[in-house]
């Protein structure tokens, strides 16, 4: 690994596990323990990620950016976790549960924007290709939950659009490489069994 990857991925990691740090100093309600758990998660999996075998096209980097960034958004817009339902917080809690196991599968492969590292195919990832992204829906389904409106409705609707958007181009890059092809014949579906 070149230095100055090694040097990105300390500088991002310890960013992660600090916002971990500051989303537990602000409380300890379920949602911000299951967030705060999934920014050190994150932060560990920077640090110790496989090397970059081929990073993903500048045009599939800026298309999965948004699908990247959504989900903070979404979390930003619904009302501090303390006043959530108590079904709200279950939701973002499995949600988040699921997600931590599918990264925890992941493990060394993790990229936040499209890049190939080696093909995973445990766990969760033998039933879909993107279990995490399924996991971060099942959050943001929460914090909608949180907050019964059309905006929430709304930025659902804006959220799978955009992580849909994100699979997409993580795909085209992945697609190039023979063992993500044999994996994409082996796993039909993407994000939720059955339908896509």
């Amino acid at each position: 690994m070149h230095w100055t990857e090694r040097a990105f991925n300390f500088l991002l990691g310890l960013t992660l596990v600090h916002w971990g740090v500051l989303t537990l100093w602000e409380g300890l309600s379920m949602a911000r323990i299951v967030l705060a758990s999934l920014h050190f998660i994150v932060g560990f999996l920077v640090w110790f990620r496989a090397p970059l075998q081929r990073g993903g096209s500048k045009l599939a980097c800026v298309a999965a950016l948004p699908g990247v960034i959504v989900g903070g958004g979404v979390f930003l817009l619904a009302p501090d976790p303390e006043h959530w339902s108590f079904l709200a917080q279950v939701v973002f809690g499995v949600g988040g549960m699921f997600t931590v196991v599918s990264l925890c599968f992941l493990g060394r492969s993790f990229a936040i924007l499209p890049a190939i590292r080696s093909i995973i195919v445990r766990g969760p990832y033998r039933v879909i290709r993107h279990p995490v992204y399924a996991g971060e829906l099942v959050m943001v389904i929460g914090c909608c939950l949180s907050l019964s409106n059309w905006l929430m409705v709304g930025a659902f609707a804006l959220t799978l659009a955009l992580v849909c958007l994100r699979i997409h181009a993580e795909e085209r890059e992945l697609l190039r490489e023979d063992a993500y092809q044999r994996y994409a014949q082996q796993v039909r579906f993407r994000l939720l069994p059955a339908l896509w």
